[in-house]
């Protein structure tokens, strides 16, 4: 996840670790820089990010890293949670009712341009090619906050427009089943899609894989 640009985004990142702040000791220490940063906009309108909140942005994130709940490939409470955005796509991985992992993705130029169902369903479709072999085979919940992707999807394919259709062919070998949320439900997911990462397609199916294997060898030494 890259820094945070502005204040708008930086709103977006405190949201987010408010929201897992159970998972990360000291959370208040670790971040008061980044809060005291976002007051001062509020009061003054300024916006200064110096190394000092390079190293508590720096210390956060390694903090959520470390205490992310192992994943259990026989969890029956496997949930994706998706947003996207006008530049980006966020996804995260929860089993048990404990963040296992994120995903981002910044979009191209020609997907920024696709309609905000179609940046929805093209999330949906990301979160399950990044996690594909945690969640293959097994019942997952979706959680989106686009309404319409709900009734779209549960419709089939032959009434959806022609991208969409292509979307909903990659995601039809999972048992998906979609539900609608508040946007404040998702908070995590919505500050991925707002800080993306720009990778490409050779880094994303890198990545993955390595952090499959290690999230089922985490998995096997847990058990043992």
């Amino acid at each position: 996840m890259p820094k945070p640009k502005g204040p708008e985004e930086l709103q977006s990142l405190l949201g987010m670790v408010n929201y897992i702040g159970k998972y990360i000791p000291n959370l208040s220490t670790l971040n008061h820089p980044l809060r005291t940063l976002s007051k001062e906009h509020r009061t003054d309108g300024s916006f200064q990010w110096t190394s000092e909140h390079n190293k508590a942005f720096s210390n956060v994130k390694t903090s959520i890293c470390k205490n992310l709940k192992y994943f259990n490939p026989t969890s029956e409470d496997v949930v994706l949670k998706v947003d996207a955005l006008q530049h980006g796509l966020g996804a995260t991985l929860t089993c048990d009712g404990g963040i296992c992992a994120f995903a981002s993705r910044l979009l191209s130029s020609a997907k920024q341009k696709y309609s905000q169902i179609e940046k929805e369903a093209l999330a949906i479709a990301f979160a399950y090619k990044h996690f594909h072999q945690c969640v293959y085979g097994q019942p997952v919940k979706v959680l989106s906050d686009q309404k319409p992707i709900e009734s779209i999807l549960s419709q089939g394919i032959s009434v959806a427009p022609p991208r969409l259709q292509r979307l909903m062919l990659q995601i039809q070998p999972y048992n998906l089943s979609v539900e609608h949320v508040p946007g404040t439900s998702i908070p995590v997911a919505d500050a991925l899609s707002r800080l993306p990462l720009p990778e490409t397609d050779a880094e994303f199916e890198r990545e993955t894989e390595v952090f499959v294997h290690t999230l089922f060898k985490n998995v096997l030494m847990s058990d043992s």
